[in-house]
């Protein structure tokens, strides 16, 4: 999303002996360059990456709400329950653990496709390739505001709307970097920065 390049930017300014660069690439291959470089994964949370007790990684908590949608591209689609997506093709981000959908895999027959990001998961639907998708609501929002075949050819289905917080991850090798995100968000200026930045770019 924008708001990462708007981030990116601010925490330059904050820390100048520092470069800042967002680069987008698979959850997986993220983490293995985190152990082998300085860096954080933006925007992800403890579940997505199998560290609840917040014991592997260090992590810069609760930055933004977001929600977990269905969202599809056939508007006569009803969502009652879980039940509701039973033979249907469901697109979502690998790695990521969804909880409705997990709770509901093994009890229900769907076929999970998985793409590298979320950006991918409203195209699968616009090329009729999947039925419905997984998404955040933040990352629908903007991608419907920029793109208008999203916009006007997907719907969310009722009943799904599971709350979550994005967090910041950065490797436990690079505490100063851990150090200069909480202080920018602590000091006067990054309170006012990381609030226009939300601003501008969350529903």
């Amino acid at each position: 999303m924008g708001m990462s390049y708007d981030l990116a930017r601010s925490l330059e300014a904050f820390a100048p002996t520092y470069h800042f660069q967002v680069v987008y690439v698979p959850k997986i291959r993220a983490l293995k360059m985190l152990n082998e470089k300085s860096g954080a994964l933006l925007w992800t949370n403890p579940l997505w990456v199998n560290d609840r007790k917040k014991s592997k990684y260090d992590w810069i908590s609760n930055l933004m709400l977001d929600s977990e949608l269905y969202i599809t591209n056939d508007k006569d689609l009803v969502y009652k329950d879980i039940s509701s997506l039973n033979g249907k093709v469901i697109v979502g981000v690998r790695g990521y653990v969804y909880v409705n959908f997990e709770d509901g895999a093994s009890q229900h027959n769907f076929t999970r496709f998985n793409v590298r990001h979320e950006s991918l998961v409203a195209d699968m639907l616009l090329k009729n390739r999947a039925d419905v998708g997984i998404i955040g609501l933040q990352s629908y929002w903007f991608m419907k505001r920029n793109n208008p075949d999203i916009s006007k050819k997907t719907y969310i289905l009722n009943g799904d709307g599971t709350p979550f917080y994005r967090s910041i991850l950065t490797s436990k090798a690079s505490p100063e970097l851990n150090n200069i995100m909480v202080r920018w968000l602590r000091s006067d200026l990054g309170k006012k920065q990381w609030q226009a930045i939300k601003n501008k770019w969350l529903h």
